[in-house]
């Protein structure tokens, strides 16, 4: 419900602001995501994305990308016990991109600052919790849908002690 409603803003926002050049941008993606290793599960979520252009070379566009990222919140049962799992991160990235007409592959690299909490339910009631950096890479390609609007598809992976989380994104963003 809350992402069709800041995608909604965010279009919204990319039709009422003037058509100025300008160096930022923000976004909502939707999220699907896929944890292997030593937790195996699917969820989704969203990610919400603040982003401007910094021109570092001269060949290719550069920018700057600032994310946060609510990705699994999940209850399952193992074993006759019941289990919760919710993750969330803030991720700040280096994305380097060219334009081919309307499409603009891009890579990405960044840290992300990854929070994450286990909680038992019923006998043995408790909730652990975790905070990890690692570093985290990305591929994906923007369709400029007019001066304003770009919509995105991409791919990012981080290995997390021993769990390997890969997200892929689907999102509507707008520069003003």
């Amino acid at each position: 419900m809350l992402s069709k409603f800041v995608t909604s803003f965010v279009l919204a926002l990319g039709l009422i602001v003037p058509a100025a050049a300008s160096d930022y941008y923000v976004g909502v993606s939707d999220i699907d995501t896929e944890l292997t290793g030593g937790l195996a599960l699917e969820d989704g979520g969203y990610a919400l994305t603040i982003g401007t252009k910094l021109n570092l070379v001269e060949a290719f566009d550069t920018a700057a990308e600032f994310t946060y990222s609510d990705f699994v919140d999940k209850t399952f049962t193992a074993e006759g016990y019941e289990f919760g799992f919710a993750a969330d991160s803030i991720d700040l990235s280096l994305v380097m991109s060219r334009a081919y007409g309307s499409f603009r592959p891009f890579v990405r690299l960044g840290i992300s600052q990854m929070d994450s909490t286990f909680t038992e339910f019923g006998e043995f009631s408790g909730e652990e919790k975790e905070d990890e950096t690692s570093d985290y890479y990305g591929f994906g390609v923007d369709f400029e849908a007019n001066d304003r609007v770009f919509i995105r598809l991409e791919m990012t992976e981080t290995d997390v002690d021993d769990t390997t989380v890969e997200l892929t994104k689907f999102g509507v963003f707008t520069r003003f």
